[in-house]
This record gives C-alpha cells, structure tokens and sequence, in this order.
C-alpha cells in the first residue's frame, strides 16, 4: 500500500512495479479505484459479476490507483470487499491512496466496513509512507 498527498510518486511507484511484474512474464492490470468500483458495479447490474471476478482472479498483480477519491455505498463497498477478500493470501495488490488509514471509514459506510477490509489488506501488507511536497509544483517559485 503506497500512502500520501497527491504528487508524491505513488502512482508513478505502483506503475513501475507493475511494468516490471509485465517485463517479467507477468499479467498485470492497473486500474483506478472509482472506475474499477463502478464497472463491477454495472457487471453485476448487467448479471456479469462471477465472470469479471473470475478474470480478475486470474491476474496475478492488480493495482488499484487513487482508493481515495470515492464514497462507496453498501453495494460498492460489498463489491470492493470481494476484490479484496478473492486476492487475500493468494494475488499480489498494490493500493494507492492520499488517505491515512485511520480515515478509511470516509471511503466506506462506516468503521465497521472500513476495518474489515483493512484487515485483510494489512495482514501481509508493507505500508509505504511517502511524504513531502507535490512533484507537480516543485521546481523554481517565479514571483509575478
């Protein structure tokens, strides 16, 4: 898991891991936390679900980019809760967030939610902390 504020390089981290994973024969798919949320969302709508959580299983690196910018209801969350419970001891994930783990009930329905996935995530996890200012706005301050 890749923790802090927006520009710091987690994306950018969880990208190169994931090209490396390909260069070395792996199947990777990176996706942002919102768009994936809502696709399993339309799947199961649409009576899909078992077959996309059939295809994701079968990935063995999944990155889930910006878990940060979304308020999951009851059934997103559930539908989370399952990508998270399906990996857990058997696929590799990397999550990015600009959220600390303390404030993770923002994202779901309460603490309750929030614990339970945050259980398994953390239970085999290595929690990367980065800090700092924004890559983005660094550089030389021009006074106008």
């Amino acid at each position: 898991m890749l923790v802090g504020p927006p520009g710091v390089g987690k994306s950018m981290i969880a990208t190169g891991i994931g090209r490396n994973a390909c260069e070395a024969g792996y199947k990777v798919l990176f996706v942002n936390a919102k768009e994936l949320v809502d696709q399993l969302y339309e799947d199961m709508q649409k009576g899909y679900l078992k077959e996309t959580l059939k295809q994701i299983s079968k990935i063995p690196l999944l990155i889930i980019d910006e878990l940060s910018y979304l308020k999951m209801d009851k059934e997103r969350e559930s539908l989370f809760f399952q990508i998270i419970r399906q990996r857990y001891e058997k696929s590799s994930l990397i999550i990015t967030t600009n959220l600390p783990m303390g404030r993770w009930d923002e994202l779901f329905t309460g603490k309750l939610a929030a614990a339970a996935i945050l259980d398994r995530l953390v239970h085999h996890c290595h929690v990367i902390s980065i800090t700092g200012d924004s890559y983005r706005v660094k550089g030389p301050k021009t006074e106008y």
